[in-house]
């Protein structure tokens, strides 16, 4: 094959070389090396003095500039630490394929080897650039309404439906018509927009549109329906009144070729408590069962829209020349080889290929991601397009995609429900695995949406409402405002996150304070615990009247937990004010020394005590509400434990790990009908020290509370 004339640009040692392997490996005069991974289809080496190397790169070759870019600094730090000389670099580019086609290689990065050093430099160029035929990355699409940016997502939403294994299994939506919801927008003439509504049988497709409403200009609330304009909505809607988003959700709708449109501000009866909890309580089917939801990622609130184009930062990456090998195998002469344009990006450098727009590779910003509502809206959908503020992305429960080619990080994004929450033909087994892996999924999920903002916070547990009902199957039964009642031992131990943040409040009442949706900010649970351990406590009873019986997983009007469960009384230690990161208790050793001698005698064959036990520290890493920083009146409840052995004690001690709740009295301090004293929860707390907490266990169930506990 005869390569064609070499730029200005690249020396001649590149050019012929490194440059020249895609070429060949085409037209078979490089062989792949078969005892390297399958993937791997051609490289070239060569050995180079540094004086030439730098005499080059200074003299304009694109490829010596590259080197010494990526590789000079630290071929020069390496000299210094080993304290040897480096007169030569010994260059080896290894070229990766995208796939295994053997007749027609789609390269995808390249492996660059100088002496020690190793980068790996992931490839993407241009559609309509002659390399795009044999490099598969593309860069982002910015202008996302665009006829050809709607039309490749049309084409792969298709796809999915067409071959997505997995979103055949438990996608309704990819089977056939689905149910429709109460009301849709009918979109299939613009210029005559209006609502209709169902009987409950129909069945049909449509997509539905996830959002952030955020502040809203005066004029913007007309568009939403109420109980005064629902009958003039089912002839005719004015779209000039419509906001911006909910034009372009519209406009996208009827681009992918679909009639109807859901959104819940057109859709729901605002004004109508009945309406609201009535959808509410199909809401996880309204996401579930749509064809595509519209994720307006890219608009901060409903008057901004999604559609505009987006602005690219400026090229992180080297822009090389590529040899395109020639189109007709038989023709050797390489009279028709072009010259493409390739970007190559250095994965090391996180700057350069995870943050910049123009590699695709990251897991890109969405106002969506900041708010509560949309986590479901997300986690429940069947397939979503996203319009993130830097180009066009569709996820399904495959895999997440970025329109038009662009390499797509996977760092950042939301995991998918575990597939069993969508099928429930079959029973999970408690404690199984399987079932652990659904429970910390769970918490996870908790975990990602206290972390995001809700406008009315009286709005905490209805929503993630229809996210608790995918998981009651397998949690189940018995869902305690975000707790589960076969594990509600282990999952009171949740606490606060993010020391650094400002100080929590508890919000107007939304559960009890024993609950994380009683606290606004973000939580997380992980104990030290797991279902398998110990437990101190036992429930007695549990009560959870609903605010409307028709939302099971709903808000709540109260709450009360009532344990069968030791209580120590405590005394504040520590307290670290400026940042309320840090608090100790310390149980009663008066307490503590009166239950000494009847564990100790109950426990034979222990060689090796302390000799007397007056103190167990209690750590509390985050209070759960600033207003509790001078709090005099305390009490732990010991809630499970796990053995454990202490590294830094010789000989290793034997001890446990407790962990439990700091609680204090409520107000008002008794419980109604009854003289059983009644606390609310401060803190989570553990202590693990071998000095005495080996025997608290026995305490624990010594000096179970006569009378129960209630914890509201």
């Amino acid at each position: 094959m005869e390569l064609p004339p070499k730029p200005q640009s690249i020396c001649k040692t590149a050019w012929e070389g490194v440059f020249a392997v895609p070429a060949m490996v085409y037209h078979e005069h490089v062989k792949p090396n078969r005892e390297k991974n399958q993937n791997q289809a051609g490289d070239y080496e060569y050995t180079i003095s540094l004086a030439t190397w730098l005499e080059c790169a200074h003299s304009g070759c694109l490829w010596c500039r590259f080197l010494e870019k990526h590789f000079l600094e630290d071929l020069r730090a390496l000299q210094k630490s080993s304290k040897r000389r480096i007169d030569t670099a010994h260059v080896r580019v290894e070229w990766v394929r995208w796939g295994r086609e053997p007749c027609r290689p789609l390269w995808d990065k390249a492996l660059v080897v100088v002496n020690d050093l190793r980068r790996t430099f992931p490839m993407f160029t241009f559609e309509g650039d002659p390399a795009a035929q044999w490099i598969k990355r593309r860069t982002l699409i910015p202008d996302v309404g665009a006829p050809h940016a709607l039309a490749k997502a049309k084409t792969r939403i298709e796809d999915c439906v067409l071959y997505h294994k997995d979103c055949h299994t438990i996608a309704p939506s990819t089977t056939g018509p689905t149910p429709l919801p109460t009301r849709l927008l009918d979109c299939s003439n613009p210029d005559h927009l209006h609502l209709i509504e169902t009987d409950g049988s129909e069945r049909g497709s449509y997509s539905a549109l996830s959002y952030v409403w955020g502040p809203e200009a005066p004029e913007h609330r007309l568009y939403r329906t109420t109980k005064g304009n629902l009958s003039a909505r089912l002839a005719k809607i004015d779209g000039t009144i419509l906001p911006q988003t909910i034009r372009d959700a519209i406009h996208v709708t009827r681009m992918l070729g679909i009639r109807y449109l859901w959104v819940d501000g057109l859709c729901i009866i605002q004004d109508s408590d009945g309406d609201i909890h009535h959808e509410l309580a199909r809401m996880r089917d309204v996401y579930r069962y749509a064809y595509v939801t519209i994720d307006a990622g890219g608009a901060q609130n409903v008057a901004e829209g999604f559609l505009q184009d987006r602005i690219l930062s400026p090229k992180p990456a080297a822009l090389l020349p590529f040899i395109c090998p020639c189109g007709d195998r038989a023709d050797q002469s390489g009279s028709h080889t072009q010259i493409g344009k390739v970007y190559w990006v250095d994965s090391s450098n996180g700057r350069d290929y995870r943050v910049e727009y123009s590699t695709g590779v990251r897991a890109h910003v969405s106002h969506t991601a900041t708010r509560a509502w949309c986590l479901q809206e997300k986690l429940l959908s069947t397939r979503s397009l996203v319009f993130t503020t830097e180009t066009l992305q569709l996820r399904c429960h495959t895999l997440t995609q970025n329109i038009g080619g662009a390499k797509h990080d996977n760092h950042g994004d939301v995991p998918r429900l575990p597939d069993i929450t969508f099928r429930h033909e079959r029973q999970v087994v408690v404690g199984s695995n399987e079932w652990e892996g659904i429970r910390r999924r769970w918490w996870d999920i908790v975990e990602d949406y206290t972390s995001r903002s809700l406008t009315n916070k009286s709005d905490k547990l209805i929503a993630i409402s229809a996210l608790a009902e995918m998981f009651a199957p397998s949690l189940g039964p018995g869902y305690l405002a975000g707790l589960w009642r076969n594990t509600v031992l282990f999952d009171l131990l949740w606490q606060r996150s993010n020391p650094s943040s400002t100080c929590w409040t508890r919000l107007g009442y939304s559960a009890p304070s024993w609950s994380w949706a009683s606290v606004d900010g973000p939580t997380k649970h992980r104990t030290r615990s797991s279902v398998s351990s110990e437990v101190s406590a036992e429930v007695l009873e549990v009560t959870m009247p609903l605010q409307d019986k028709n939302l099971s997983f709903g808000p709540i009007t109260g709450g009360s937990l009532i344990l069968s469960a030791a209580l120590f009384r405590c005394k504040r230690t520590r307290a670290d004010t400026a940042a309320i990161s840090q608090v100790e208790v310390e149980v009663d050793p008066v307490q503590l020394g009166n239950a000494y001698g009847t564990v100790l005698a109950t426990r034979s064959g222990i060689h090796s005590v302390p000799a007397r036990i007056d103190y167990l520290i209690l750590t509390c890493p985050h209070l759960d509400y600033c207003g509790d920083e001078g709090l005099d009146e305390m009490w732990f409840i010991p809630l499970t434990s796990i053995s454990i052995f202490f590294a830094d004690s010789f000989p290793r001690e034997p001890g446990l790990c407790i962990e439990g709740l700091v609680v204090t009295r409520a107000e008002p301090n008794t419980s109604p009908g009854s003289h059983r004293e009644v606390y609310r929860r401060v803190a989570y707390c553990y202590s693990a020290s071998y000095k005495c907490v080996a025997m608290f266990s026995d305490m624990v169930m010594h000096y179970r509370h006569s009378s129960p506990v209630e914890v509201v």
